[in-house]
C-alpha cells in the first residue's frame, strides 16, 4: 500500500485545532468524530503537531484531572515526519 492510498480507505477529511485547545475540547472531538488523533494547526494552517488518545492517557497518568485543563501544546508531538504519497507502507 502506498501513503497516497490512504485517504481511500480511510477519508480524506482531517481534523485539526489549535494549540491552545484545552484537552477537555480535544477529547470530546476525538468522541464525536470517532478518531484517534487530531492534528494541531497554527493560525496559518501550518502543521505544528499532533495528539492522539495515547498523548491523553499518558499525560493523565502524569497530571490527573488536572489534564482536562492543559492546552493540547503541553502534551503534543511536535517533532513530525511527513511525506508525499508514493512512500509504501
Amino acid at each position: 500500500m502506498l501513503i497516497k492510498e490512504i485517504p481511500d480507505r480511510k477519508g480524506d477529511r482531517i481534523v485539526a485545532v489549535a494549540p491552545d485547545a484545552t484537552v477537555a475540547v480535544i477529547t470530546e472531538i476525538l468522541s464525536r468524530e470517532c478518531i484517534g488523533a487530531l492534528v494541531v494547526t497554527d493560525e496559518n494552517g501550518r502543521l505544528t503537531g499532533i495528539v492522539s488518545e495515547r498523548d491523553i492517557i499518558e499525560a493523565s497518568a502524569a497530571h490527573g484531572p488536572d489534564v482536562f485543563e492543559m492546552p493540547v501544546s503541553a502534551l503534543m508531538t511536535k517533532s513530525l515526519i511527513t511525506c508525499v504519497g508514493e512512500i509504501a507502507l
